[in-house]
C-alpha cells in the first residue's frame, strides 16, 4: 500500500463506508507505522489508530473467553 492510501485509510478509519474491510484498515496502520516520521499524521489521527486498535483487542479479548 502507498503511503498516501494508507495516510487517505487512517483519516477515514472510522468512516462507516461498506467497502473497506478490517485487512485493509491495518494494512493502512502498517504501513503508517513504517514512517521514517510522522509529520504527515496528526494526534487525532493516531489516536483514532490507537482507538480502533484497542477496540479490535477488546472484541477478540471477548470472543475467546
Amino acid at each position: 500500500m502507498k503511503y498516501s492510501e494508507a495516510i487517505a485509510w487512517v483519516k477515514n478509519l472510522n468512516s462507516p463506508d461498506a467497502n473497506s474491510n478490517e485487512k485493509e484498515k491495518a494494512t493502512a496502520i502498517g504501513t503508517i507505522l513504517k514512517l521514517e516520521t510522522m509529520n504527515s499524521i496528526s494526534k487525532a489521527d493516531l489516536k483514532r489508530c490507537l482507538q480502533w486498535l484497542w477496540d479490535k483487542l477488546y472484541d477478540w479479548e471477548s470472543e475467546e473467553e
